[in-house]
């Protein structure tokens, strides 16, 4: 292949690739998964385990459902111990008709179904705060599926570069030997030292770019920042995900929204709390 040739390939993969370096490739349509990732499977569970907020939510939950049987009990019963005595030389119980000691027990009973009203409103305030530990983690999860994918985008560009620094390696060689001997033009070897200075920048700006990527992702997982994750994977090996119509679609966000299980909990909490007060 002559010096012109390898340029324009050189070329045209920068001007083709160059979106790339942007945006992801589309997917194949037979590609894996991304729930099928072993890596970023690992790394949700360890976020799932580790962050502060969702252990923070689960005590919550337990301390709200620990309080549901509490709801539902008897007031607790009262002992009253009680002397009277005439004088204060000494006890006179027995000898005055007005001195005695007295022993009370008094037990509150609520009227018909006040206990079982108060521990539905209990088990409705924590199917509130479920509803709330869903949602961290659901937020989780989301965090951390886009910081694994922003971070194989950018090592998906530095393999890209790779490529063009290859080509353009090769036309360097080319055009110094064609310069040479005299066959060639020094403004050849000339543009493509140039062009190999400018993929260098770039492969510096995307290293940099890696590094604060890893930096996000470990951190949504809750691990050490400079610690490496390993991935395997590239953007080009998923399938495009499936898009239902609109109307399951409807029905599969209000059947696994926690907010909206959340507001509907409020509202069936709002109707036990007023038959609570009548």
């Amino acid at each position: 292949m002559n010096l012109r040739g390898l340029f324009r390939i050189a070329m045209y993969l920068a001007v083709a690739v160059g979106p790339v370096l942007v945006q992801p490739a589309s997917a194949t349509p037979g590609g894996a998964e991304l729930g099928r990732d072993s890596v970023l499977a690992g790394l949700l569970r360890e976020a799932l385990g580790n962050r502060p907020e969702l252990v923070q939510a689960q005590a919550t939950v337990n301390a709200d459902l620990a309080r549901v049987p509490q709801a539902r009990a008897l007031p607790d019963p009262v002992l009253s111990l009680g002397i009277q005595n005439d004088g204060f030389k000494g006890l006179q119980i027995g000898e005055m008709e007005t001195s005695y000691w007295s022993i009370a027990v008094a037990q509150t009973f609520p009227w018909y179904g006040k206990r079982g009203l108060r521990a539905r409103a209990q088990s409705l305030g924590a199917k509130q705060t479920e509803a709330d530990l869903e949602r961290a983690r659901l937020s989780v999860q989301a965090e951390v599926e886009r910081g694994y994918l922003d971070l194989l985008l950018v090592r998906d560009q530095i393999r890209i570069l790779g490529t063009l620094e290859v080509l353009w390696i090769q036309a360097e060689g080319l055009s110094r030997s064609r310069y040479e001997t005299g066959e060639g033009a020094q403004s050849d070897f000339l543009r493509a030292q140039l062009e190999r200075s400018r993929l260098q920048q770039q492969r510096w700006a995307l290293v940099a770019e890696e590094r604060r990527r890893l930096a996000v992702l470990n951190r949504s997982v809750g691990r050490p920042l400079g610690r490496p994750i390993p991935t395997a994977m590239s953007l080009g090996d998923m399938a495009d995900p499936s898009l239902p119509d609109s109307s399951s679609a409807e029905a599969a966000v209000e059947a696994g929204s926690p907010e909206l299980r959340r507001a509907r909990r409020a509202a069936e909490l709002s109707g036990a709390l007023v038959s609570l007060a009548r």
